[in-house]
């Protein structure tokens, strides 16, 4: 018996975001995508087909045109993340903080508290900001400065 193999292989469209010409991303067929369309608001899912300057997602066409906002990521809301052991075990850090300032003498039981909650709780908070304050770029919006272009290699 012969076995012939054959090799077989599809070629993928390429989706480009340009601005003033230059490339600063590229997207390929399958990778997840949201944007924001003229006529139908915030699309979400998976690039199916690149063809003839239409992105294909989720089976639904979108002319480049069409497309207003290529959305990266979404803006986060203002989050402390802490469990209840942790937020348990830095409140027994502040009193027990508390409890030796004030037996010290040096300090009165509020100067005290307020005291052991900056150093107890800052670091929370400060995590918290950190996250909420982002340089980094959320979308890239059509128009003056971006514009998609689609490169669709089907013969």
């Amino acid at each position: 018996m012969f076995f012939i193999v054959h090799f077989a292989a599809a070629q993928k469209g390429y989706l480009f975001v340009k601005k003033n010409g230059r490339k600063v991303a590229t997207y390929t067929e399958g990778q997840s995508f949201k944007i924001k369309t003229q006529r139908s608001g915030v699309i979400q899912g998976y690039i199916s087909l690149l063809k003839n300057d239409s992105v294909f997602i989720n089976g639904q066409r979108f002319h480049s045109k069409e497309i207003s906002q290529v959305i990266l990521r979404e803006r986060k809301r203002f989050v402390v993340e802490a469990d209840a052991k942790l937020l348990g075990l830095i409140g027994a850090g502040v009193g027990l903080s508390t409890f030796g300032m004030t037996l010290n003498g040096r300090e009165n039981f509020p100067t005290a508290f307020r005291n052991s909650a900056i150093i107890g709780f800052s670091p929370l908070i400060l995590s918290a900001i950190r996250k909420k304050l982002s340089f980094k770029r959320r979308s890239y919006i059509m128009g003056k400065k971006f514009k998609i272009d689609i490169l669709d290699l089907y013969f």
